[in-house]
Order: structure tokens, then sequence, then C-alpha cells
């Protein structure tokens, strides 16, 4: 027998441990527009996460639909019955189904129910499949969608005459070249992956006649199964690449296609492109990279043309160039460039100055310049040392006690005790930073006071 349950409409419910060895889950789900779906299962978490990972992906039915359209949070599930036997669950399936008005237009159930209870009959699978023509075209798609009645159709042999009796093709010969085209342009693929995630029966019947490749050149996708020799060479031309490292930055995916399919010597020796390891350059064609890329200091030149700048550093040209150029060199600080440049940019702070001009901190930091620098400029340093008296304060938030007749700093573990007589070391840096006090107390009652 069933035994059923009162339960709340305002919460979510799950099985109660001490009935989860019940093998069957009779569950309702409500929606706000009034409309509620039911099912079954052995495991009702398992199943819940389930409808709410095909409403994420846009699989699955009308119920699936609602749950994206009005939102996870405002459907609520609540479990109605719990049996053992699962002919008793799929019968009070029928039951509830009927009782709530949950096929057709007044719910989200697109079966009479019953049939995880063995009771699909000819004319169920007929009236289900006929109500999914627009989905189910093929008998993949049938097996794939409607798992349980090809199961229970498949065994009676009974799957091929269901097929036959309403068109749907048994064998995989519904796709062909036009067909796959509208249906790469109605669901908008964009690309390979997006093709084999959206339509996976149209990519495998592709992909066993080999024209993945003509498809994607068809449809314009620059991907690295859609390349050839020939596209590899126009990419080449069009984008005016000229070097191996320019190809990898401006062309990767038909650089990943020659690296795997084609030799990328012989293609270098016919561009004409000289290997980076064995290049000459000439003081003329560096002052033409520097001027090209627009750099203002040696930085510059080093971060946007490094290939450049490091033959330059190898054979050290770069203070030649530079100076050819008008490159700037490194800042050399001094304490009145930095007093200076906190002045004309208006750094309020210390943490303001490290973080906006970190070279001219860290000098000043070196050569213990910072206090005469926070004096001549003005600058707010909130360098107040902890004593005894704020140790105590803090002790007293958490109804503690600091024990120390001396504060050392703040990464000194002094001694405290809690209000529950816990003595224990701590350092004030980890009290302020953490929140926590007495780790006695915070593994007994949680963190906190």
């Amino acid at each position: 027998m069933a035994t059923s349950y009162k339960r709340q409409f305002n919460r979510i419910d799950t099985v109660s441990s001490r009935k989860r060895n019940l093998s069957y889950v009779l569950y309702i789900a409500h929606f706000p527009n009034g409309k509620k779906y039911i099912g079954i299962t052995s495991n009702f978490a398992k199943r819940k996460q389930t409808h709410l990972y095909q409403a994420r992906t846009g699989q699955g039915y009308a119920f699936h639909k609602a749950i994206a359209k009005y939102g996870s949070k405002n459907v609520i599930w609540t479990i109605l019955e719990e049996s053992r036997s699962r002919s008793v669950i799929s019968s009070l399936e029928e039951e509830y189904i009927a009782k709530f008005n949950t096929y057709g237009d007044g719910g989200y159930n697109s079966t009479l129910g019953g049939e995880l209870g063995g009771k699909w009959t000819y004319d169920k699978v007929v009236d289900l499949l006929s109500r999914r023509k627009k989905d189910i075209k093929t008998r993949s798609e049938w097996e794939r969608l409607e798992p349980n009645s090809y199961e229970w159709a498949f065994k009676n042999n009974l799957a091929r005459e269901i097929a036959d009796y309403l068109g749907i093709q048994y064998k995989n010969t519904y796709w062909s070249i036009d067909k796959v085209d509208r249906e790469i342009i109605s669901l908008k693929i964009k690309g390979r992956a997006d093709w084999f995630s959206k339509s996976q029966n149209s990519y495998s019947w592709a992909s066993r006649k080999d024209l993945i490749v003509d498809f994607a050149k068809r449809h314009n996708w620059n991907e690295r199964n859609s390349w050839s020799e020939e596209l590899v060479f126009e990419e080449i031309f069009s984008k005016g690449i000229g070097s191996l490292i320019e190809w990898r930055k401006k062309s990767r995916h038909s650089y990943i296609y020659a690296s795997r399919n084609l030799d990328i010597k012989k293609i270098e020796e016919e561009m004409g492109w000289t290997p980076y390891r064995n290049e000459q350059r000439t003081i003329e064609s560096m002052i033409y990279d520097v001027e090209e890329i627009g750099a203002q200091t040696i930085m510059d030149w080093r971060v946007k043309n490094s290939a450049s700048y490091s033959y330059a550093k190898k054979y050290k040209l770069v203070d030649i160039i530079a100076e050819h150029c008008g490159l700037k060199e490194k800042v050399r600080w001094t304490k009145r460039k930095c007093i200076d440049l906190i002045l004309q940019r208006e750094f309020k702070s210390p943490t303001e100055w490290s973080r906006e001009s970190s070279g001219s901190y860290s000098y000043a930091r070196d050569n213990k310049l910072l206090n005469e620098i926070y004096k001549k400029t003005g600058m707010v340093v909130n360098n107040r040392k902890h004593t005894v008296a704020d140790c105590r304060k803090i002790a007293r938030e958490f109804g503690g006690i600091f024990l120390d007749k001396e504060f050392v700093n703040s990464k000194y573990k002094h001694n405290w005790s809690c209000k529950r007589g816990h003595k224990f070391k701590k350092d004030l840096s980890k009290i302020k930073s953490q929140g926590g006090f007495c780790p006695k107390c915070g593994r007994l009652y949680g963190r906190g006071k």
C-alpha cells in the first residue's frame, strides 16, 4: 500500500531520512500560472536536478520550458505519495494526472501516466509520438527523447511497425545535404562545435558521409576541420602574414590545421620566411619596427615587439637604437622627483601612491625616505601603534580578557582568555582580520563571539 503525506506547498520537499528505504516517489510541481506537472521517480533529488538541467540547456518538453520561463525558484515541488511497488505508484500517477487535469492544456504532462509500471500499449505509444511529430522524425530521436516508449515497443517487436505507421524513419535515411543545410540555418549554427551540440543527428550523418569540411566551407566556418592547403595559403596572403610568429597570432585555426596536416617548414620556404633563431636583422629594420609600433620608451618597445628587442639586446644594440629613436630610458628616481610626482598627481595616501607609481614608492621605501616625503607633501598616514588598552578593548568586545601586561606587536602571539575561561595564544592581526577569538569556542560553537 502507498503512504500519503500532507505536505506544505510553500517549500521544496525531499524524501525524509526515515523513509529512504521506499523505492518510488510520486511528486507534483506547481507553477505560478496555476498549471502543474506530476511525475514518478526512484530518486527524487536526482530527478529534480535533471529537470532543472534540461530547463537550463533548453532541452526536454513543455514542462522544462515552463521552468526556464518562470525560473526554478518560483516552482514549488511537493511529494504526494511514496511506495515500494512500481505498479502501485504507476496507477497512482494515472489517478493524480486525471484528478489535477495535468495532461494536455491543463498542465505540463505529455502522457496520461502509468508508463513506469509497464502499462504502455500500442495506442498510447502512437498517441504520444503523433503529438511529438515535430521533434521525433527518426528512430534515434525516438530512442533519445522517449526512451520508455521505445523500450516497450522494441521489446514487443512493434518499433518498426509503429515507425512505418507514423512515417518515422527507422533507418538513418532521413538526412540529406539540403535538409542539413536547412537545419544549420534554422538553428543559427555558427561553427562545428555549435553544430554538434545543437543537432547531433545531422552532425553524425555528415560525419559518416565525410561532409563536415564541405558544410564548414559552405557556411564560412573558420575552424580547423574546415581548412585545406589552398585555404591556408589564401589566409596568409589575405592577412599579409610575414612570419611564423605573426601567423600564430593572426590566424590560430589555420596554423593549428597546418601544424597537424601540412609541413610547416615547406610553407616557410615557399613564403620566404626566415626562422626566428636564424633571423638576420639590421639596425635599419629594428629602427623601422620601433617607429611602426610608435614606442615612446624602451619598455614600450620591449612589450609591443619583443622579437626585435630581444635581438637588439642580444647584440647590445638597444642603446644605439634608443638614442636614434629618442626612446626614454627607465626613470631614475630622486627625492625631489618623488615629491613633485605626489604633488602633481595629488596622491592622498601611501596606498594610492604605491598603487599608481610603484617605482617611485619602492625607491623611497628602499632609501628610507618615506617619513620625510610624508611630512613635506602633507600626506595622511595612519601609523598609530596599538597599545595594551586597545587589546583590552578588543577582548571586551568578545567577552574576554587580554592577559599580557605589555603589547609587543600585532604579529606577536599574546595571551588571551575567552568568556568561557579558555586560555590561548593568538596574534592581534588574526583576531582583527578573521573575526574569530577563541579557537576552542570556534570549533565547538562556530566562529564568532
